[in-house]
């Protein structure tokens, strides 16, 4: 929860059940800031934990074939069409397709929707909360 948007929520569980998946014996700390290690750093079960994380909700096939047809435009509508086919919501793809550099941090931003209140909810605790 420590960034309010849809798709880093979902890339982080899908991350954390790939460990869980893997049977790996860590714990995650310093993912994010100064602290955090370079992905070509970082060891072969977090590269595999980060892969499959990325293929979670959407295949990696199916990424790639999108980003063939449409790279380097990525029309909003384009997005929300492909997402609908998928059956997935828009902020996974926008953030995929920041991941991979192909559009600006600033494209499509709208559609990255805040999560937290809807987790928090049904949650025991949030701990990146101000509140």
């Amino acid at each position: 929860m420590r960034y309010d948007r849809i798709d880093n929520f979902w890339f982080v569980l899908g991350h954390e059940f790939a460990h869980i998946k893997n049977c790996d014996q860590s714990v995650d700390v310093d993912l994010v800031g100064t602290g955090a290690q370079p992905t070509d750093e970082k060891p072969e079960f977090e590269k595999k934990a980060e892969e499959m994380a990325a293929t979670f909700l959407i295949s990696a096939r199916a990424m790639q074939e999108f980003v063939s047809r449409h790279r380097p435009k990525y029309p909003k509508l384009v997005i929300r069409d492909f997402t609908k086919k998928l059956g997935v919501h828009p902020g996974i793809v926008v953030g995929q397709l920041q991941y991979r550099k192909e559009i600006s941090y600033s494209h499509s931003r709208e559609m990255l929707c805040p999560i937290r209140d809807h987790i928090i909810k049904v949650a025991s605790s949030d701990r990146w909360s101000a509140k």
